[in-house]
């Protein structure tokens, strides 16, 4: 029972993600004095995660809908200016950084994959997915996969393989 209670404050259980995103949405729309309660309490659970989840007061990331943290928060940091779609997957130790005070645009239906990095004023087409350790710096179009550093496959090309190349291997 103490190593599930461990696991539970290390990463985050999916009651405490929809805490945060509750408390979030009150936040967006509060104002004044109760505005910057709510900001001390989603700051808490940035410290609590070693998280930064794209909150600086008054700026707020805008999120269309609450991503799958696959992994809780523990070491996510989203830029307060980034764009994020729905049904997003994001695993551990994600960074979505702006540079420049240009911040990424993601679409829908992405799976962001453990300690990748998605920096500057990038766009992340819909149904992306980016590996583990991948670092983007560079648009992404729709239905690819990106590996490495800005290594982008495109997904047209799977399945069509030439046979003379083939045979002559």
């Amino acid at each position: 029972m103490k190593i599930l209670n461990f696991l539970a404050n290390q990463f985050g259980t999916s009651s405490e993600i929809q805490r945060w995103w509750n408390l979030r949405k009150k936040y967006i729309k509060a104002t004044g004095y109760y505005k910057k309660i709510l900001y001390h309490r989603l700051i808490k659970f940035d410290v609590k995660n070693a998280a930064y989840m794209g909150i600086s007061y008054p700026e707020v990331a805008e999120i269309k809908q609450l991503p799958n943290f696959r992994h809780g928060f523990h070491g996510i940091h989203i830029s307060s200016t980034a764009s994020i779609g729905s049904n997003v997957t994001i695993f551990q130790q994600v960074t979505v950084g702006d540079e420049k005070n240009l911040s990424p645009c993601i679409g829908d239906d992405v799976l962001i994959g453990a300690g990748a990095k998605i920096i500057g004023g990038v766009y992340v087409g819909n149904r992306v997915k980016i590996g583990a350790n991948a670092v983007v710096t560079k648009d992404v179009p729709a239905d690819c996969t990106v590996v490495g550093f800005n290594r982008i496959i495109h997904h047209e090309n799977f399945g069509k393989f030439d046979n003379e190349k083939i045979k002559k291997c």
